[in-house]
């Protein structure tokens, strides 16, 4: 019973972290569903005043038809292929948004009790801080991006002074380890062409 509540809290847990961490598609639903109310809503409206006599709001429901049908023989042809162009952008642009993975700047952290999830600032800002602190570097010495799989560390070397870089690489990856980051990321360490001059 136990085992089952656990493997529930952990599905629990790897759905809530999966919605911090990955952008919503609710929007572009919503956009698109308002669009084709909108759209049905005039054309129903057109419709029923078209038969009840009442007059058109734009133009009669039959014209309207008449013309979408026909727009390949009436319009010219650059029209046709700038329609189609924005047509076909569209179209792969909703695909794209469709099966993209969607994900924010952001990582999700292993806990066996609660669903964490952190900004990559935050990782950079926190790998950036351990690896001055271990090394006694200046806060200009050290920076740091994250991106979703991918940790890179760049080092600026002060004159005069010598640093084991790979020391350095081997702090970070252990530092990066332990902070147990979903999805694993991999490491990177790169000495900067410029310098900083010691104080």
């Amino acid at each position: 019973m136990e085992t089952q509540n656990a493997g529930k809290t952990k599905a629990i847990q790897a759905v809530a972290a999966r919605r911090e961490t990955h952008s919503s598609r609710a929007l572009t639903a919503v956009v698109l569903a308002v669009i084709g109310i909108i759209l049905s809503l005039y054309l129903v409206a057109e419709t029923i005043a078209s038969i009840s006599g009442a007059g058109n709001l734009l133009a009669p429901a039959a014209d309207i038809w008449h013309a979408v049908l026909h727009a390949p023989r009436v319009l010219p042809n650059w029209a046709l292929l700038v329609g189609g162009v924005a047509s076909i952008v569209l179209a792969l642009i909703l695909i794209w948004k469709a099966l993209a993975p969607g994900t924010l700047n952001r990582h999700s952290i292993a806990d066996d009790r609660a669903a964490v999830v952190v900004d990559d600032g935050v990782i950079a800002a926190g790998v950036s801080r351990a690896v001055r602190d271990r090394f006694a570097l200046q806060q200009a010495q050290v920076s740091t991006s994250v991106s979703r799989r991918h940790v890179r560390v760049t080092i600026t070397p002060m004159s005069g002074v010598d640093l084991d870089y790979a020391a350095i690489e081997k702090f970070v990856a252990e530092t990066v380890a332990n902070y147990r980051l979903i999805p694993r990321v991999s490491i990177s360490l790169k000495r900067s062409d410029g310098g900083v001059i010691a104080a």
